[in-house]
């Protein structure tokens, strides 16, 4: 039997285009459809978003979890760019897992190739993201 959901999880967005995610304890497939709808309400009518996950007091995520992680609320969602990620205090095991979920993201979602980097603080990330967000996108 798996643990116990701790929802200790939550997720802030940041206007115009940030979502952050903390990852605390347990994470069931319930925690992770919340985080999801958070997400999906908040990229509705934006260009792309920049996803950060902190994962600095994640326990464990059950393959369920990992699953609706990588192909997305369901089917019929439309899917927003993710401009970049970032993954905050990943052990050895999390940065595995967590380039898994992404790599399968991208390929399960056709979406635009996006960068996923790691990072020891959450002020290194949103750094890089300032400047992703100077950098010029390619259109398309």
């Amino acid at each position: 039997m798996p643990p116990p959901s701790s929802s200790d999880s939550y997720v802030v967005t940041h206007d115009p285009d940030l979502v952050i995610g903390h990852f605390i304890g347990h994470v069931t497939v319930e925690d992770m459809r919340r985080i999801l709808d958070i997400h999906h309400r908040f990229s509705i009518g934006k260009p792309g978003v920049f996803l950060l996950a902190n994962v600095e007091h994640l326990e464990n995520i059950t393959p369920e979890a990992r699953r609706l992680a990588s192909e997305g609320r369901n089917g019929n969602d439309a899917r927003v760019p993710i401009f970049g990620a970032a993954l905050v205090g990943a052990r050895f095991h999390a940065r595995i897992l967590g380039a898994m979920v992404f790599r399968a993201a991208r390929m399960l979602n056709h979406g635009s190739p996006f960068e996923v980097r790691f990072f020891d603080s959450e002020p290194a990330a949103l750094a890089w993201f300032d400047e992703l967000r100077r950098a010029p996108r390619s259109a398309g």
